[in-house]
């Protein structure tokens, strides 16, 4: 196995990404990542797995893995996350890989099952398109095959969600609404933007319970010209996850700084908030040098 590494590495940066390609491990700093720094034959060195070890041991066990792996180092968690790429079926999401996977896998009939409520409206469209194509004239075949491929698309997508989706925490805040609050930061990887999003979603039953911890998988998109995303979508692991082993699983490996942090900022909400984006912790973030007021959160077909 080879092994190169940045000189700011070398030089003793923090290591923030290990990248797999072609059976070489290439080794960047946090400084490499966030000025997009340019590799060479003056900039990048061959080490020994040692060197990588004595720098970070719980490295060691771990880089045994596939072709397009990430690792990212998370220096003030502590945390070590092996991302492998994932194949994906449904729309893309976006071009960033993410930091922790979810890598929880996704049980398609549960899913349903669970989320039945969300599909009511798709299944009287896809009826009345296939009702006007046998009484009234076949054009309207067209439309129901364009609207059920987009449907089914957006159900991939979110089955590649629970596989390569980012691992964040989330609490059910209205049990009675489904409706959960998750702790994100909307950074595009240089800069922190810490968010609550409050949103309703069909979950099980034994998951709806005021306080209740729920891990989420999320994807990211960016429809305006932001130094940050501007749309987050979590999904609740139960709802596309049957085993509770799983969920118990991935709710333990949040850091428990994260739960804190995420329950304290839902204390100071007066009221049960509407669906939509709640930046926290402002004046220690990227987020105080933003005018909050104009930026164009999208949430689509929610509360607003």
């Amino acid at each position: 196995m080879k092994i190169l590494a940045t000189k700011k590495v070398l030089d003793g940066s923090q290591i923030n990404v290990l990248h797999k390609e072609n059976d070489i491990w290439i080794i960047l700093s946090k400084e490499d990542f966030e000025n997009d720094i340019k590799f060479d034959e003056d900039n990048i060195f061959e080490i020994e797995e040692e060197y990588l070890y004595n720098r970070i041991p719980n490295l060691k066990g771990k880089l045994n893995q596939k072709n397009k792996t990430t690792i990212n180092i998370d220096y003030s968690t502590g945390e070590i996350n092996v991302n492998p790429q994932h194949f994906h079926f449904g729309i893309p999401t976006h071009s960033a890989k993410s930091t922790r996977q979810v890598n929880a896998g996704f049980n398609l009939f549960h899913y349903l099952l669970t989320t039945k409520s969300n599909y009511l409206k798709p299944v009287i469209y896809i009826a009345g398109f296939l009702l006007a194509a046998l009484i009234i004239s076949w054009f309207f075949y067209i439309p129901l095959i364009i609207y059920t491929a987009t449907k089914i698309m957006e159900l991939l997508k979110t089955r590649d969600m629970y596989y390569s989706g980012d691992l964040n925490p989330a609490i059910v805040i209205d049990a009675k609404n489904s409706k959960i609050a998750a702790l994100t930061d909307m950074s595009l990887g240089i800069g922190r933007y810490p968010l609550i999003r409050i949103r309703k979603y069909p979950i099980p039953k034994k998951y709806r319970i005021d306080g209740q911890r729920i891990p989420v998988a999320g994807t990211y998109q960016n429809t305006e010209d932001y130094s940050h995303w501007n749309y987050y979508e979590p999904n609740p692991l139960p709802s596309g996850i049957k085993d509770d082993l799983i969920i118990k699983e991935k709710t333990n490996s949040i850091p428990t700084i994260e739960w804190i942090t995420l329950n304290n900022e839902i204390k100071k909400f007066n009221k049960i908030p509407k669906e939509g984006y709640y930046p926290i912790n402002i004046e220690h973030s990227n987020w105080k040098d933003i005018d909050l007021d104009k930026i164009e959160w999208m949430q689509f077909g929610e509360e607003k």
